[in-house]
């Protein structure tokens, strides 16, 4: 099979139109801009901006009967450093980026999110 010239043009559209599609999806959710919110039994407990500079912040929690929950954030993200419960799932949650995006640890009834202006990339997944 032969490629014509218009079929090239076609093709070389495409890939740009493509590339600059990616290319604004990374732009957009680099630097987000929004704010860590980190909630203990449902209270408020410490909202911080978070942007993709951001230095390493951790954030040690001690909760009733001899628990805790160490919470790191930097530029890369936010997760659960150390934690004091039975199945350690917050841990394992690993790190979170995105507005939207959660981290939840049921046992000492914390939970940490991102919010912010930009979209949120949970609501577009369908099953």
């Amino acid at each position: 099979m032969k490629f014509k010239k218009g079929d090239i043009v076609i093709l070389v559209i495409l890939i740009a139109a493509g590339l600059a599609w990616f290319g604004l999806e990374q732009i957009k959710d680099s630097g987000s801009g929004g704010e860590i919110v980190i909630q203990v039994d449902g209270q408020p407990y410490k909202r911080t901006p978070f942007n993709k500079g951001m230095k390493r912040q951790t954030f040690h929690i001690e909760l009733d009967e001899k628990r805790f929950i160490d919470i790191v954030a930097d530029g890369k993200g936010v997760h659960v450093e150390n934690v004091i419960c039975p199945d350690k799932l917050c841990q394992k949650t690993g790190t979170i980026d995105k507005t939207g995006q959660s981290i939840v640890c049921l046992p000492n009834k914390v939970v940490v999110f991102i919010e912010g202006k930009g979209n949120s990339q949970v609501d577009n997944v369908s099953y």
